[in-house]
């Protein structure tokens, strides 16, 4: 059996103690791959810290999270960071998006650097991975003007089943993360009615650990306790869960 882990922070400080152990852990689980999201400038010597030491497991995104949009001029440190690692060396273009949970100051900017990033990942025809957080509504209208010319995933997706149609529509993947398994979610109808080609699974480590970790760190290695879930869900094995989505995972990025 083979998982993939599409979206993990493994070089998050929260690791720094007992990186090897988890990255062991996770691959004695059966997950042989780790996809490692950017955030911002800063975050890329780390992503590459840990490209070069599990060099055949962790493979690198380079984007700018919405979160991180906090200036005026955001175009001159995504230049920067695209000059820095250039997205032909890379999987995807991500995390991007937007995100109006905490502040709607850089609303503008945010989807400034959002269309901005998406055209390199057109440029250099590479998926992208989608952070939206209460701004849906403004995310598709955004890759509704692509015309389904990018593909990507939308990250940790917990939306509704009709925000999922209109996404699988425009051919993103919908990445599924621990909280599929929380007893408030609509990720059992999504998962219900979709079309499991469009499923991809994620831990978005050390954040949104699955039950029965909840308050604790996440880690890869529980990507187990999400595709058990998943597979409840569909009426299969844990075995034909990892074949499904590991398949689709490489499909879009690899």
């Amino acid at each position: 059996m083979i998982l993939i882990d599409t979206h993990c922070h493994l070089y998050d400080e929260d690791f720094d103690l007992d990186r090897d152990e988890i990255v062991a852990k996770a691959l004695e689980k059966g997950i042989k791959k780790i996809f490692l999201p950017g955030l911002d400038l800063e975050c890329l010597p780390k992503i590459d810290n840990c490209i070069a030491k599990y060099p055949d497991v962790c493979f690198q995104m380079v984007g700018m999270h919405p979160c991180y949009v906090q200036t005026h001029e955001p175009l001159e440190i995504l230049e920067q960071m695209f000059s820095i690692q250039s997205p032909q060396n890379c999987i995807a273009v991500g995390e991007i998006g937007l995100d109006y949970h905490w502040d709607l100051t850089f609303k503008n900017a945010q989807k400034m650097a959002f269309r901005y990033q998406i055209d390199i990942a057109l440029k250099y025809n590479k998926p992208i991975a989608i952070h939206s957080r209460n701004a849906m509504t403004d995310t598709i209208e955004i890759l509704k003007e692509y015309n389904s010319k990018i593909k990507g995933v939308l990250h940790c997706f917990s939306g509704t089943y009709l925000e999922a149609e209109e996404l699988t529509k425009l051919g993103f993947y919908l990445g599924i993360g621990g909280v599929v398994t929380y007893k408030k979610t609509d990720l059992v109808e999504v998962l219900s009615k979709i079309n499991p080609k469009y499923i991809i699974l994620e831990t978005d480590s050390p954040y949104l650990p699955p039950t029965p970790y909840r308050g604790k760190r996440n880690e890869p290695s529980y990507l187990i306790e999400i595709a058990t879930k998943v597979g409840d869900i569909w009426g299969v094995s844990i075995e034909e869960v990892a074949k499904v989505t590991t398949a689709n995972a490489e499909m879009l990025f690899l």
